[in-house]
């Protein structure tokens, strides 16, 4: 079933720069969030090409506050490295996801996958923490589930979600820190009250909204 959202390669709202940047091997939806009135921006997941990431801060005249993951698997964050060296912005991730940051490299070596080692986070997120990009208010919502200390963040009838929910599915739970229990208490606790209307950004594939994903997931029946 096609959902029929525009394209969300670049996008103005309510003064707001909102791009979507498919990076790295896995396909990982990396986000750039700014604000048109101050030019302060947010990335979100850069799980790879850090080059291809900086060209388009740079194309939007963009001065990065906060890099952040959703999670610490290697996919969202092998593009911290560079990126870093380029921007002088701090890295942020949830704590509980500290250990899966520590092995990425080793996890995308299993796959044959090269990533550069990603650096110690600058500081840590947690459930209600605030994002201040100029006007714009990013809440940090903690949603376990994929990961131990997977994040979303909500924003303008806006959610990112990660990996714990995306178009017609939800994200693994039978790796390292995984839990079914968790994720689906997640998405019931955190994502569903958000509203039918609000529009989901996941880790990888399309947008959907919370409606859809809540009258339509099979994964979901148990939750609503």
């Amino acid at each position: 079933m096609k959902l029929g959202f525009p394209s969300t390669e670049i996008s103005w709202c309510a003064a707001m720069y909102f791009k979507k940047l498919v990076v790295g091997p896995l396909n990982t939806n990396c986000y750039i969030i700014g604000s048109e009135k101050t030019d302060e921006a947010v990335i979100v997941d850069p799980g790879g090409e850090p080059e291809k990431i900086f060209r388009s801060v740079v194309k939007g005249n963009l001065r990065v506050k906060y890099i952040v993951a959703t999670h610490a698997h290697f996919d969202h964050v092998g593009g911290v490295k560079k990126l870093k060296e380029s921007i002088s912005a701090p890295f942020l991730i949830h704590a509980m996801d500290l250990e899966i940051l520590k092995h990425a490299v080793e996890a995308a070596s299993w796959l044959n996958i090269h990533i550069d080692k990603p650096p110690e986070p600058d500081g840590f997120l947690d459930d209600g923490d605030l994002l201040e990009i100029g006007e714009l208010r990013l809440k940090v919502l903690f949603t376990p589930g994929h990961s131990p200390g997977s994040l979303s963040f909500f924003f303008d009838k806006r959610v990112l979600t990660g990996d714990l929910l995306f178009y017609g599915s939800v994200g693994r739970t039978d790796i390292p820190g995984g839990s079914s229990e968790s994720l689906l208490k997640s998405i019931e606790e955190k994502i569903i009250p958000l509203g039918d209307d609000v529009e989901v950004y996941p880790g990888h594939g399309p947008e959907t909204t919370v409606g859809f994903e809540r009258r339509f997931n099979s994964f979901l029946r148990g939750t609503r």
